[in-house]
């Protein structure tokens, strides 16, 4: 592992914008472009680039941003994949907080001001009080030049709960106390994270599996004893045909197993430890078998259908969700979801896939 220090080691670093970056020399340009527009060369912030061994010229493009943004730090490595990088990313953040930005995307214009208002990151050694540990937020999706979608942070769950789990989210809330938060969009961008919350708790990226930010994000989710939520869009997902998600591989679909099996068990080792009520305990089961549910039979079922109607791996899907959540139907927040969508579900778990092709 080779290092480029660019940024000011002795500054005080609040936020560590972090980057892993393989193979995008005609991309990385444009999201350092959004970085410096949002006003990112502060110097509490340092932008971490780690260049998990790139064929192509991603560190020439990356040190030639370091005149416009001279608080980058690029660390090259041999290829690991996506979720050791973050793990390097994580252990060498110099910051309190941690963002995660994917080099082929780009943040708003208004996001270092946002989380600067949310989290006074300019001003950390003078705050009273406790850190907030996790801030989620919402997502611009792009899916082409034009076609543009605000999503927000509202979780997948019933309108009700998703509006009651909004309004208790506005001030700190203990995540295990709100457990129905780990229904939120799973990706590790739409989220700053105090970097402790990673390392007191020993949750790190699981590699060579797809999902891994859904397992993360979880578990950061019940972990936080300080976690706020907000409705705004700090970050623009481009959709991109190439990317890993849309590459049509049957069987890495299945992988939403091995990521959710982590979270339950994480979820029971957790529960164990925190002083919680039978009431509350079967509120945070309630929430993960949910998502179980919803990411089994909605999400992974659905990709996998569009790839393939009679493909194997739907059975699969079906004999893990038996395993996993046997009485899925009596879920209190399976049971609250709209009509259609609960309808759905009961079709895939029955196997009966063709109600996908009524799904836009």
């Amino acid at each position: 592992m080779r290092q480029t220090q660019n940024a000011d080691s002795e500054s005080r670093i609040s936020l560590t914008i972090a980057l892993p970056a393989y193979n995008l020399a005609t991309l990385i340009g444009t999201c350092f472009q959004s970085l410096l527009d949002a006003h990112a060369n502060k110097t509490w912030i340092e932008i971490l680039v780690v260049n998990d061994g790139s064929q192509d010229r991603t560190s020439d493009v990356v040190r030639q941003w370091y005149d416009r943004l001279p608080n980058i730090r690029l660390i090259e490595q041999n290829n690991q994949g996506l979720a050791q990088t973050r793990n390097v990313l994580i252990a060498e953040a110099k910051g309190t907080y941690v963002w995660f930005v994917d080099p082929d995307d780009t943040v708003t214009h208004d996001s270092i001001d946002t989380l600067n208002r949310e989290l006074t990151l300019d001003r950390l050694d003078e705050k009273n009080g406790e850190l907030i540990d996790l801030l989620l937020f919402g997502f611009t999706q792009w899916g082409g030049a034009e076609a543009s979608q605000m999503i927000p942070i509202e979780p997948v769950v019933p309108a009700q709960i998703s509006n009651d789990l909004m309004q208790k989210a506005q001030t700190p809330v203990e995540g295990i106390r709100l457990p129905a938060a780990v229904n939120v969009f799973p990706s590790a961008w739409s989220a700053v994270v105090r970097r402790a919350l990673f390392t007191e708790n020993n949750i790190t990226y699981p590699r060579n599996i797809w999902y891994e930010d859904l397992s993360v994000k979880a578990q950061l989710v019940l972990s936080a004893q300080r976690l706020i939520m907000r409705e705004y869009s700090l970050y623009n997902y481009i959709d991109r045909p190439g990317s890993i998600m849309n590459t049509g591989d049957l069987e890495k679909n299945l992988d939403i197993i091995i990521a959710l099996q982590h979270v339950r068990r994480f979820t029971h080792s957790l529960v164990r430890t925190r002083d919680l009520t039978a009431t509350e305990r079967r509120t945070v089961y309630d929430a993960v078998d949910f998502l179980t549910i919803n990411q089994l039979m909605l999400s992974s079922a659905q990709r996998i259908w569009q790839i393939d109607p009679q493909a194997r791996q739907l059975c699969v899907l079906r004999e893990n969700l038996r395993r996993m959540v046997p009485q899925w139907y009596r879920n209190p927040l399976f049971t609250q979801m709209p009509i259609k969508r609960r309808a759905l579900v009961t079709a895939n778990a029955f196997g009966w896939h063709g109600a996908n092709k009524f799904v836009s």
